[in-house]
């Protein structure tokens, strides 16, 4: 059928302007859209960008699809690799790693279209040389950026890759570590401003966050955030000193938060563990207001995770978040979510006792009286047992939130447990049970 359609009309019969036009009806109807490049070979050029606009190499086999991809369309301007806009390249340590450096180096410059650029490498500096370089180069187009489970010998090899992105506005990096004794940066790589609308900073360790936000502030960045996603640095063994030592006037999320204008934040999400930090977070905030949120007159979502490490004899109260919530003037908030470690007691009883819950329920209930539509959303993350039913803690919290359970306000109760490790991904599995708080 495609190829009796292809002889009376033509390929070059229609102008891909028509296609376009009719992909802005069918961009969210991927049925429709597969069973088009089915029927005529006119309409792939067009649909691929909506429907194949990510590659994934994660193996050779994903290396050589890819390349034999890129040969078919070299003699045609509307080649598939075009449309391409997110490259994610995912090395598994359970394989070899020469694929990498064989294959990356010699598909990356045929990918032009490519904004948005996820890497899981985890020796950036040593074993994939090659291909760090290559990226240096490609990544000029780059305006996302999102680094997970990377090593650097140096922080002068991540800033090179900063600075080699003229165009980043996002980036998003998780499990980034450096060696402690590599000594600073060098500021001179900073040839240009930075500019960042969105920064994750997740599972990074304490001495690159340091080094990360005082280079930044080092090289003037602009820090026009509407989204900042900010989990409290875990410190590995012998670094607290060094780290805090550096830095006791301000910690580095007050610094972060006073630079971003008051009228770009739209975003933010706050995670902290219940060690030291979080006990200097509770002892300095009436202080020094770092959790001081009220010029942001624009913040749409605020979500706060409190985590647990150890017993819960080790957990501590976070009266910060109710008098966080107080401060809050966006009137355009419409989601509050909080989400909390359940960490049982001796005799496996539920322990809510880190939260002074007649707080929160006022406050809550004070800023959904002036805001129309603010959803709430209550996320209990079952780490040990998973032995925990929604309902019992729904009851739990009912009791603890009358104000709140007196509004119209939609408030929603998720239960997140675990169902065991699956050894295929090497990670442990979780399910979610939800349920309205009434």
């Amino acid at each position: 059928m495609a190829e009796e359609h292809d002889a009376i009309v033509g390929e070059s019969t229609f102008p891909l302007e028509l296609y376009e036009h009719i992909m802005d009806h069918l961009w969210d109807d991927v049925r429709t859209l597969t069973a088009c490049t089915l029927v005529c070979r006119a309409w792939v050029p067009t649909c691929r960008h909506h429907l194949f606009h990510t590659v994934t190499l994660n193996s050779v086999k994903d290396c050589a699809r890819l390349n034999k991809l890129i040969e078919a369309g070299q003699s045609s301007s509307s080649a598939a690799v075009h449309y391409f806009r997110t490259l994610s390249i995912v090395y598994d340590d359970k394989v070899a790693t020469e694929w990498v450096n064989d294959w990356v180096p010699r598909l990356l410059p045929h990918l032009d279209g490519v904004e948005h650029l996820k890497a899981v490498l985890y020796d950036w500096s040593q074993t994939f040389r090659d291909t760090r370089q290559v990226i240096y180069t490609f990544s000029s187009r780059i305006t996302s950026l999102q680094l997970d489970a990377s090593y650097f010998d140096h922080p002068n090899d991540f800033f090179a890759l900063l600075v080699a992105c003229p165009l980043l506005t996002a980036l998003r990096l998780s499990g980034i570590h450096c060696r402690r004794d590599s000594g600073a940066p060098t500021q001179s790589l900073a040839t240009r401003r930075i500019i960042l609308t969105e920064l994750h900073l997740k599972e990074v360790q304490s001495y690159f966050a340091y080094l990360l936000v005082h280079w930044l502030f080092a090289a003037s960045a602009d820090l026009t955030l509407n989204c900042l996603v900010w989990e409290d640095p875990m410190p590995v063994f012998g670094e607290t000193v060094k780290v805090e030592a550096r830095d006791t006037s301000v910690p580095l999320l007050t610094k972060v938060l006073q630079a971003i204008p008051y009228n770009c934040l739209r975003h933010l999400d706050l995670s902290f563990f219940n060690n030291y930090n979080l006990r200097a977070l509770t002892n300095q905030a009436a202080d020094v207001g770092q959790l001081d949120l009220s010029s942001f007159s624009q913040l749409e979502t605020l979500a706060i995770y409190h985590r647990s490490v150890g017993d819960v004899e080790e957990t501590y109260p976070c009266p910060w978040i109710p008098h966080v919530l107080s401060r809050l003037t966006s009137m355009r908030l419409c989601l509050l979510s909080f989400q909390f470690d359940l960490v049982p007691d001796a005799e496996e009883n539920l322990v809510l006792d880190f939260l002074d819950w007649a707080h929160l329920d006022e406050v809550i209930a004070s800023l959904c009286s002036t805001r129309q539509g603010v959803r709430v959303a209550f996320h209990f993350k079952d780490c040990w047992r998973g032995s925990y039913d929604v309902c019992e803690i729904v009851h739990l919290l009912a009791g603890r939130l009358p104000k709140l359970r007196g509004t119209s306000v939609s408030a929603v109760v998720l239960h997140q447990y675990p169902l065991g490790f699956d050894f295929l991904v090497g990670k442990m599995v979780y399910d979610v049970r939800e349920a309205l708080l009434l």
